[in-house]
């Protein structure tokens, strides 16, 4: 078999192309802490909020190095300034070593902007965290979210037993300082879309557009952060691990494979746009982010009974907003692709990398050639009709995990949706992959969603 040369495309970078930055433990010590109520003595000593990031963990069973905030009106707090902005994700808890345990049953923690905003309560919530047993020592807070600010509290309403202090012997929180160039430019870029990327096109690249400076090849690496604005994931919403990719074709449409889920099913899972790390509680950096709920699944109906058209729409619960991160992809007007090298995409499985780095969860790009139908049927018995083979040259494939997720082919410097990730052989790069063919299942498409 003869393959045409294999055609790069150039990436067109911008300012966001960074990695996401690691969780880390934030260095607390020294820094400006307060609490609520008076220091009242225990033991004969006063307990101040330092005492909560001194560094020392024991308690010995007389509070030897532990805060101890109390009852001030209908609450009592601790809290930390950060001296600047930091995305926080997890607060480790020490508190009293075999006494007490019932004190942090029940407690909230807070993010402010400023000093101001913690002085009239205008915080955003981290987490209410609720445990129906005292928890261990130490535990840990993870927010529903990262959320930005300078100022982290923990506070209580819980009374029992009459209690009226907290007494918090250490407190550890990790997340990652905010770059404020960075997010001055990202909230500028989700203000407004920039012509092409206007309401009424599909299919660009809007923040590869706007930038001029030459990045990169395709070979499958790590995407640019959002420069794929139609790519979706379908995450459980009970584990947060990802199951399958889809595409964004509409406001309130998205594509993906109907082997990834069922109809019925929609309540196990969220849609998630404009991620870059599939790993969303160590997301932190990207603002863009958003978790969507599915109305309803719509698998073909050929797909039950043949397993073939492997194609199923997502319904949302709500419109998307369009942003220069999150945008839709064009479907295609015809059927012709053969011989072009078209893009796949997703966060499947990976050859390469350490698992343990959450860089190695960031989005994959990777160039595949597109196969005639005889090569595709030296390898598997495609249904042509509604499939087609592309990839495994050099060894550049999806995987496990793709699923349902883009193959893309640009023209004219817009991309359309061609491909489908469907099925490949056990040893992904080993042999062509098979997608499924959407330029024959546009009628049933449009007779869904009138797209």
């Amino acid at each position: 078999m003869h393959y045409d040369k294999v055609v790069f495309f150039v990436i067109l970078t911008t300012v966001f192309s960074r990695p996401s930055p690691v969780v880390r433990k934030i260095n607390l010590k020294g820094l400006a802490a307060s609490q609520s109520g008076s220091l009242l003595k225990i033991h004969g000593k006063v307990h101040p909020a330092e005492l909560a990031i001194d560094g020392d963990t024991t308690d010995a069973g007389i509070m030897k190095s532990c805060s101890n905030p109390t009852e001030d009106g209908e609450y009592k707090y601790w809290g930390v300034n950060l001296d600047g902005e930091y995305n926080i994700h997890t607060i480790t808890i020490y508190g009293r070593e075999g006494c007490c345990g019932d004190h942090y049953q029940d407690l909230y923690v807070n993010v402010y902007e400023n000093d101001e905003d913690h002085a009239g309560r205008g915080g955003k919530l981290c987490k209410h965290f609720v445990s129906d047993k005292p928890p261990p020592r130490p535990f840990n807070i993870t927010c529903d979210k990262p959320v930005a600010g300078w100022y982290v509290e923990i506070y209580s309403k819980y009374r029992l037993k009459g209690y009226k202090n907290l007494q918090l012997c250490e407190v550890y929180l990790y997340g990652s300082k905010v770059d404020k160039e960075m997010k001055k430019k990202i909230q500028t870029s989700t203000t407004n879309l920039t012509h092409p990327c206007d309401e009424d096109s599909c299919g660009y690249r809007c923040i590869t557009f706007k930038s001029h400076k030459v990045d990169r090849i395709y070979g499958g690496k790590d995407a640019v952060q959002n420069s794929w604005p139609w790519m979706a994931g379908i995450f459980s919403k009970y584990t947060n691990n990802i199951f399958c990719g889809a595409s964004i074709i509409g406001k309130r449409w998205l594509i993906t494979a109907a082997h990834c889920a069922q109809a019925g099913d929609e309540h196990k899972f969220i849609i998630v746009v404009g991620a870059h790390n599939s790993k969303l509680e160590l997301a932190t950096s990207n603002l863009h982010m958003r978790k969507l709920a599915i109305k309803r699944f719509i698998p073909h109906e050929i797909y039950s009974i043949k397993y073939t058209y492997d194609m199923m729409l997502i319904e949302l619960e709500e419109d998307l907003q369009y942003t220069d991160e999150v945008f839709p992809v064009c479907l295609p007007k015809d059927h012709d692709i053969l011989g072009e090298s078209c893009i796949a995409t997703g966060w499947g499985q990976r050859n390469t990398g350490d698992p343990y780095d959450i860089n190695y969860y960031n989005l994959q790009e990777v160039e595949l050639k597109i196969h005639d139908d005889d090569s595709c049927l030296e390898h598997f018995r495609a249904y042509l009709t509604a499939e087609f083979c592309a990839g495994a040259t050099d060894g550049k494939d999806t995987c496990f995990g793709d699923s349902g997720g883009p193959l893309v082919c640009p023209k004219n410097g817009i991309f359309y949706l061609y491909g489908l990730t469907s099925y490949g052989s056990s040893k992904c790069g080993g042999n062509t992959a098979v997608y499924t063919r959407v330029t024959n299942l546009r009628e049933w498409i449009k007779k869904h969603t009138n797209l």
